[in-house]
């Protein structure tokens, strides 16, 4: 991709704090991915996933179509696919 090695190294330990972050956090959480998100790879996803599912009210949603802004293309306003689950979380869990 043309990132030279520093960038990577970077990345990738940022990558890997933030899952280790969210689970000393111990909250409620709600991970959403869009599907067609080339930012955040599914990987990532799973490893939030994976942290934060021991927590009561924690949830998630992978959803199809959205990109890096949860929204469907060429649109840039949050698709209304996102809003069922944040909805959901929301009253479910508060």
């Amino acid at each position: 991709m043309g990132a030279y090695a520093p960038f990577w190294d970077e990345y990738i330990s940022f990558t890997e704090s933030g899952s280790l972050l969210a689970k000393q956090a111990q909250l409620p959480t709600l991970v959403l991915q869009g599907a067609d998100d080339t930012n955040v790879t599914r990987e990532d996803f799973d490893a939030l996933v994976n942290a934060t599912s021991t927590f009561n009210g924690s949830g998630s949603a992978w959803i199809p179509r959205c990109h890096h802004l949860l929204a469907i293309p060429p649109s840039t306003r949050v698709a209304d696919e996102v809003l069922d689950p944040i909805t959901n979380w929301i009253l479910t869990t508060f």
